[in-house]
């Protein structure tokens, strides 16, 4: 057999083994993007991240054959591309999201409050919800006309749902009970917003295609994403920003992983 050079059955077998853990990391993706795991817009970052490893290790294994090969350099210049204009778009997202962060001045006579959920450790709030929680609370005290609808299922290791983790929180804080109306079956932001405006409609007997202003209590990271996917469920939302818990690199990871997130809002149909 006469190979394209000495090396060729080591390079070979380099980057075939890239592709092959390029199309494990995807197998990964999909198993934490399972809903009620936290993880999905982590996956989905996790998914594109080995498509664009596979992609790579690809174009490397085709130009063994001929590394002058036309197609070749073609597609790795169009790799190259893709990652660059990737790239750009992730920061625009940034800035999005940082101009975003500060939330928006709350016009009066405003009385529905959308409180997000984020996770729980058992039946307690996450750093994250509980500063949310923090929020709510005081709102909900200052203004004693509005009601809130609290967002969140039960995940895998929750022993409660997030929505009745809120209310019990609430409740403690001297909310009425009266004024809480629990939304616990959703596992995404898209779904807590889609399952909180079906209440609202029939608890308000309003049509859907009634835009409804509405207070959205969630970290500052999250509000950008969270007031888009909103609007399309003809809410004029208004954002109240929650700062996000100072835990080693949580805002990075945060901040990394809302990226993805939003790149997923803007594709979603639903």
């Amino acid at each position: 057999m006469n190979l394209p050079f000495k090396n060729f059955p080591g390079y070979a077998f380099k980057y075939v083994s890239g592709m092959i853990a390029a199309i494990i990391l995807i197998l990964f993706a999909f198993t934490i993007s399972r809903p009620f795991y936290g993880l999905a817009s982590l996956g989905y970052f996790v998914r594109t991240l080995g498509v664009l490893i596979f992609i790579f290790y690809a174009i490397k294994y085709l130009r063994l054959f001929d590394r002058s090969a036309y197609a070749a350099r073609i597609a790795q210049k169009v790799y190259i591309f893709i990652l660059a204009a990737g790239f750009l778009f992730f920061v625009y997202l940034q800035i999005l999201i940082i101009a975003h962060e500060q939330g928006d001045a709350i016009p009066p006579n405003v009385n529905t409050v959308l409180v997000l959920g984020a996770g729980l450790h058992g039946d307690r709030p996450s750093a994250t919800l509980y500063s949310r929680l923090e929020k709510a609370a005081a709102y909900l005290l200052a203004y004693p006309d509005a009601s809130a609808v609290l967002c969140g299922g039960q995940g895998n290791d929750e022993l409660i749902s997030e929505a009745e983790a809120m209310r019990r929180y609430l409740e403690n804080a001297g909310i009425s009970a009266a004024r809480l109306i629990l939304e616990d079956q959703s596992t995404s932001t898209r779904e807590n917003i889609a399952n909180a405006r079906l209440l609202i409609n029939g608890i308000m007997n309003i049509s859907p295609g009634t835009e409804i202003p509405v207070i959205i209590i969630s970290n500052e990271f999250h509000l950008y994403r969270a007031k888009y996917i909103a609007e399309k469920y003809h809410f004029k939302g208004y954002g109240l920003a929650c700062p996000t818990p100072a835990i080693k690199l949580l805002p990075l990871y945060y901040r990394f992983r809302e990226g993805a997130s939003i790149i997923f809002a803007y594709l979603d149909r639903g």
